[in-house]
């Protein structure tokens, strides 16, 4: 599918804000869903798409990601301007699943692993049964692009940074034990993550430890997308998995411990 660019912004340290005029992806997409993007202006160099997660849509058809900087391919898709085509597919996998009852959303980021929760945070604060709160980090303040979103729609945020620079210093896994420990919790708690390796581990034993269900996003390398190459399993409880097209949320419960 060609989609139109509308607008790629560098909000500095490596992060672009991207957003495109795909009206059919916009209006298929829920939260957790991820694209597979062509970024290079050929078939062939590189061969792979990568996965990037959608960050929000709107109602005139947009879809925004926001990504980082890391590595060749990400160099080539940042070459890209207003009024350019990229070619992608999607919107792939399973996103996150929302229980229809009353709730307390805590939204637990990392890094690049907070764009997807801002789609779900402005998703689920339209539901009025439904309070959220989320708690943000990353190792320094530059890689917390865009975060006053969630408060601008209505979430309580808490910010930690390794550096201490921003929010509290230490890991995001610090102040949500805090606050689990420390609130008197009169409605259910479900918990919604997505971020590095390390931090959905300590989110999912947080979850087991405090009998609290959680979903998990997982982050791994695809080469299809579609789950025909296997190269993105992970061993849960019912055997190995497809982040792709299993995932990429999974019940917290349901995954056991992956590299």
């Amino acid at each position: 599918m060609q989609s139109t660019i509308v607008m790629q912004t560098l909000l500095g340290s490596g992060y672009y804000h991207l957003k495109l005029d795909a009206p059919a992806i916009a209006q298929a997409a829920c939260p957790g869903q991820f694209l597979m993007v062509r970024i290079g202006r050929s078939l062939s160099d590189p061969l792979l798409r990568r996965p990037i997660s959608i960050m929000d849509t709107g109602p005139d058809g947009s879809v925004e990601l926001l990504y980082k900087v890391v590595g060749r391919g990400t160099r080539l898709l940042s070459s890209f301007s207003a009024g350019d085509r990229l070619d992608m597919t999607g919107p792939l996998g399973n996103g996150f699943f929302p229980p229809e009852t009353s709730h307390h959303a805590v939204l637990i980021g990392g890094g690049i692993g907070i764009p997807p929760l801002m789609f779900l945070a402005r998703v689920l604060h339209r539901r009025s049964d439904v309070t959220v709160t989320a708690f943000l980090g990353a190792r320094t303040a530059a890689d917390l692009p865009m975060v006053d979103r969630f408060g601008l729609i209505g979430a309580t945020v808490i910010l930690a940074t390794e550096t201490g620079e921003t929010g509290l210093m230490g890991r995001v896994t610090d102040p949500l034990l805090g606050w689990l420990n420390g609130n008197d919790r009169t409605e259910p708690t479900v918990m919604y993550a997505c971020g590095p390796d390390a931090m959905l581990h300590a989110v999912r034993d947080i979850c087991v430890d405090h009998t609290i269900p959680g979903q998990l996003s997982l982050e791994e390398h695809m080469g299809c997308g579609i789950g025909a190459c296997l190269g993105c399993v992970v061993p849960t409880r019912d055997g190995y998995r497809r982040v792709c097209t299993d995932g990429p949320v999974f019940n917290a419960e349901e995954i056991t411990k992956w590299s």
